[in-house]
C-alpha cells in the first residue's frame, strides 16, 4: 500500500495496520516549508520497486483535484503494480471522479484531530 505523506500518514498507517499489509510511504508536494512553490506536485519520496506484481492502494487524506493521486497511481502502474486503487477520507466535489473509495464528499474545511496550527515567531 502507498500512502501519501504528510496528512495521508494517519489514514494510511491505520488502514495498513487494519489490513495487516506492508506500507510504502510516498511524498509529493507543491510546497516548500508550507508555502506553495511549484505549480505541479514534485516528488520527494517515490514509490519503491517493491510494488511490482502487487495490488496497491494509494491512500491520502483529501482529494482536491485528483492530480496527486493520479501521479502516484501512474508511477505505481509504471513500476508494474498488478492493480492500483485509491482511497481518501474526503474529496472535494471537483475531484470526486478520481478516488476509487471516498469517506465523505464535501467542499467544507475539515479539521482532523491531527491538524494543528504551527505558530512561528510568537
Amino acid at each position: 500500500m502507498n500512502k501519501i505523506g504528510q496528512a495521508g500518514d494517519y489514514p494510511g498507517t491505520l488502514i495498513a495496520h487494519m489490513l495487516q499489509v506492508e506500507l510504502y510511504p510516498v511524498r509529493l508536494s507543491r510546497r516548500v516549508k508550507d508555502i506553495v512553490t511549484f505549480e505541479r506536485p514534485q516528488w520527494l519520496v517515490e514509490p519503491l520497486a517493491a510494488v511490482q506484481d502487487r495490488r496497491v492502494l494509494v491512500v491520502d487524506e483529501i482529494n482536491s483535484t485528483g492530480e496527486t493521486i493520479m501521479i502516484v497511481k501512474g508511477k505505481a502502474q509504471a513500476l508494474g503494480a498488478q492493480a492500483v486503487k485509491s482511497a481518501v477520507l474526503y474529496a472535494h466535489t471537483k475531484g470526486v471522479s478520481v478516488p476509487d473509495y471516498i469517506g465523505m464528499i464535501t467542499d467544507a474545511l475539515i479539521l482532523n484531530p491531527w491538524d494543528r496550527e504551527v505558530f512561528k515567531d510568537g
